[in-house]
């Protein structure tokens, strides 16, 4: 599977277009940015906001969260904050900080000017 996705990437980055109903496009898609799940989550459940912030543990829940709606087998805790920060450097360029004060007045990890959109009811 792994050997069609990347064929197909390689004919769009080439400027072939692949010919399909608006279902079969949206599938495309979501197979292609499903080769890599952070990327996938940051890019659509991410959004920029230069007045919030989001705690680290908060957007692994989240994450974690997303992962079992698409049924997909889950990953170590170090992996998913690891995968979460380079995908956030890459699409939002935003790097994570460790002064975030939480509500409970403690500081924390996690992510300025971002906030999280919520998970859609049905399936993704």
């Amino acid at each position: 599977m792994n050997f069609a996705l990347n064929g197909a990437l390689k004919r769009i980055k080439n400027g072939c277009k692949i010919i399909g109903t608006a279902e079969q496009k949206r599938r495309i898609d979501m197979l292609i940015t499903g080769a890599n799940p952070f990327d996938l989550f940051v890019s659509r459940h991410v959004k920029p906001d230069p007045d919030h912030a989001v705690m680290t543990e908060t957007m692994v829940l989240q994450y974690r969260q997303f992962y079992d709606r698409m049924a997909w087998r889950q990953q170590s805790d170090r992996m998913v904050q690891c995968g979460l920060q380079e995908a956030m450097r890459r699409i939002h360029g935003i790097a994570k900080s460790k002064d975030l004060q939480g509500a409970d007045k403690r500081y924390r990890r996690g992510y300025r000017h971002c906030t999280l959109l919520p998970l859609a009811r049905n399936s993704e």
